[in-house]
């Protein structure tokens, strides 16, 4: 995972909903890469997923154990 996906995630996880442009605004790129961040991201997360629609971008987490497993095992990695 790299940091603008950990940026994102992080984001995601301090808020309940947000807009694609919010989001885009939070962590300094267009909406455009916000989007192909998260296909990138939900192509790979495990225990939970990014859901959007009308409300705007939600991170949903299925199964927390999972989920920290697979935050805590990206957590150094910078690529």
């Amino acid at each position: 995972m790299d940091k603008n996906q950990k940026n994102l995630l992080i984001e995601l996880m301090n808020h309940e909903t947000l807009s694609g442009k919010d989001l885009a605004s939070r962590i300094q790129m267009s909406t455009r890469s916000v989007r192909t961040i998260i296909k990138n991201i939900n192509e790979n997360i495990i225990g939970a997923r990014i859901e959007s629609g009308s409300f705007g971008y939600q991170l949903h987490i299925e199964d927390s154990e999972l989920f920290l497993s697979y935050l805590q095992g990206n957590q150094d990695d910078t690529s």
